[in-house]
């Protein structure tokens, strides 16, 4: 009888120590109604706002968007930032914007229609810090040119601690003053570029190194990179190699144009002899002749050779031009050499 009622006791505390705790007063609930429980996300700290692009055609069909990065990175749970609008008449928002978990920024997006020319001032606020952008509106019929044509890496896959090369172009010559750029990384730690570049008076590109970072012990991060202008962005992709694994082998040379030597001219029948510098790592090339420097299709000539050199006596009387670049054995091809002239006649 004793240890049956030390087994009923037992059993009373197991029953207790798994129940929820009920000490404390709860607000009676309609029968069915879930218990409630907080849903409010806590605040992330903004570091800086972009808006892309800064400037649009606001007809309410042209999407802009403003990206608010934060102070880190929380994997558990989504933050917010609270959203104001210097002219929510104009330009009414959202009073919040969510950092979804397991990423450092909030993207605000807006489809703004105005009549005249306006310029709202869009801010962001978390933990007492308020980081603010403005965005130029402009009515409907106003063009606003592209100012970016391309993002290039080079090499697009590196091991660490290596720097490559971004270059950004332009459609245009730069105008007096040239054409800055704002340039960002959405990894930083694995790929970093200059805040900021400028392209010069009368350039139509500007380069800029891309410092890279070891990452995990044999892993490779791949990272987008961004230039940005008022009006446009472009993107660039580069991979960043940890140990482990090899990246891709860099691109190839461009041959240097050896013989015959520009304008050279031959009576119809010759045997000409092309040649020009080996490149390393390549395991072939191709040779093109044509009868005009842009080389459009059908071509006089375009062969594949594997020495640095081809001779030929079949050409015919004509004003020509030749190029070259090599190939790997992968089949990857490098830069075309530049172009020479020649000429066959009577």
């Amino acid at each position: 009888m004793l240890r049956s009622r030390f087994a009923v006791v037992a059993a009373v505390l197991a029953i207790a120590a798994c129940s929820p705790d009920t000490t404390t007063p709860s607000t009676a609930r309609p029968a069915g109604e879930p218990a409630s429980r907080s849903t409010t996300a806590a605040d992330a700290t903004p570091l800086n706002m972009t808006i892309f692009p800064n400037e649009i055609v606001a007809d309410g069909t042209h999407l802009t968007t403003a990206r608010v990065n934060v102070d880190s990175v929380v994997s558990c749970c989504d933050r917010i930032v609270h959203v104001s609008s210097s002219d929510p008449a104009t330009l009414p928002l959202a009073p919040t914007a969510t950092v979804a978990a397991g990423t450092s920024f909030a993207g605000i997006d807006m489809f703004p229609s105005v009549s005249q020319r306006t310029v709202v001032t869009i801010s962001a606020t978390g933990n007492g810090v308020t980081v603010s952008a403005d965005v130029v509106l402009d009515p409907p019929g106003t063009t606003i040119p592209p100012t970016l044509s391309s993002f290039t890496v080079n090499p697009t896959t590196v091991n660490a601690g290596t720097t490559a090369t971004g270059t950004v172009t332009i459609p245009n010559a730069a105008p007096a003053g040239g054409i800055a750029i704002n340039l960002g990384s959405l990894l930083p730690g694995s790929a970093q570029v200059p805040s900021s570049v400028t392209v010069p008076q009368g350039a139509t590109h500007v380069s800029f190194p891309i410092t890279t970072f070891a990452g995990f012990p044999n892993s490779t991060s791949c990272v987008r990179m961004f230039a940005t202008t008022s009006v446009n962005e472009v993107e660039g992709d580069i991979c960043v190699v940890t140990g482990g694994t090899n990246p891709s082998p860099p691109p190839l040379a461009a041959p240097t144009l050896l013989s015959p030597s520009s304008d050279s001219k031959f009576a119809p029948g010759t045997n000409i002899s092309f040649d020009w510098t080996d490149i390393t790592g390549a395991a072939s090339y191709e040779l093109q002749i044509d009868d005009t420097d842009k080389f459009e299709a059908p071509l006089i000539l375009d062969q594949t050779v594997t020495a640095s050199q081809l001779s030929t006596a079949t050409l015919p009387t004509s004003t020509m031009f030749w190029r070259v670049r090599a190939i790997s054995s992968s089949g990857a091809s490098g830069a075309w050499s530049s172009v020479r002239r020649f000429e066959i006649k009577q």
